[in-house]
């Protein structure tokens, strides 16, 4: 009979570690998705306007599509901006068109190469 109590307030101890450690995890869990998420997140480089630099959305962006560009590689007319490198016309009003948060162009595009299928844009505040 010792014997069976013994396995019994192992069983109770095994029991409530386990209880432990899943509420531990239902409280922490979500932290630690959202720490890994933004550790993934693509950003933009810091600049004077943002010195912490800001993040590229999701949508436009998966970690190596999105780079600033020189304003020299946009040009804009009055159908819209057009990727020099591609010869891509991106129009006026495009979902694919997104505000920078600083003064630069950001292109997006297919694996980051440079001749691939515009994603998004971002264009500075003088450009939307």
């Amino acid at each position: 009979m010792p014997e069976y109590e013994a396995w019994k307030q192992e069983d109770e101890r095994q029991r409530r570690r386990w209880w432990y450690a899943t509420c531990v995890m239902a409280f922490v869990g979500p932290f630690i998705v959202v720490g890994v998420a933004k550790a993934l997140a693509h950003d933009a480089k810091p600049t004077a306007s943002q010195p912490l630099g800001w993040a590229y959305d999701y949508s436009c962006c998966s970690l190596a599509d999105c780079r600033e560009v020189k304003d020299s590689a946009v040009k804009e007319d009055s159908r819209g901006f057009t990727i020099v490198a591609t010869g891509e016309l991106i129009p006026h009003g495009d979902k694919r068109l997104k505000r920078s948060k600083d003064e630069f162009f950001h292109w997006c595009s297919a694996g980051g190469r440079p001749d691939s299928k515009s994603l998004c844009l971002y264009v500075p505040d003088r450009g939307i």
